[in-house]
């Protein structure tokens, strides 16, 4: 987690966001997944761009029902094999273009063989 991550939770949670743990800068590390600019978090800019983040929320969900309200769409819940067709013929084809379901991302290592991540680091192969 770097500055916006740890500003976003200091201001979420502030218990959980404890600066006199960060180790010192000039200390190489590996510090897991602290980011490298994680000592320039400001609650004040974690709740700054919380109330942004909800605004932009807020404003997407009224734009959304304003649609919805204006469109009438058709509403019936769907079945269980309307589901399973829709995952099978729509999302189950594009999985390998989902970047969450991608084992690296461009340029990045996988984990090394003896890390705890290394076991489970390969999304499995969908056929």
């Amino acid at each position: 987690a770097g500055k916006i991550e740890t500003s976003l939770l200091w201001a979420a949670e502030p218990d959980c966001v404890d600066t006199s743990r960060f180790p010192a800068p000039d200390d190489p590390g590996p510090h897991f997944a602290m980011g490298p600019d994680a000592r320039e978090a400001d609650r004040r800019l974690g709740e700054e761009l919380i109330a942004r983040f909800a605004e932009a929320l807020a404003a997407k969900a009224r734009e959304l029902l304003e649609a919805y309200d204006r469109l009438q769409p058709e509403r019936r819940p769907l079945t269980f094999e309307e589901t399973e067709r829709i995952w099978q013929e729509e999302i189950r084809p594009r999985m390998g273009e989902m970047a969450s379901m991608c084992d690296t991302r461009p340029g990045q290592a996988p984990p090394p063989p003896e890390s705890r991540w290394h076991h489970n680091w390969k999304v499995p192969k969908l056929d």
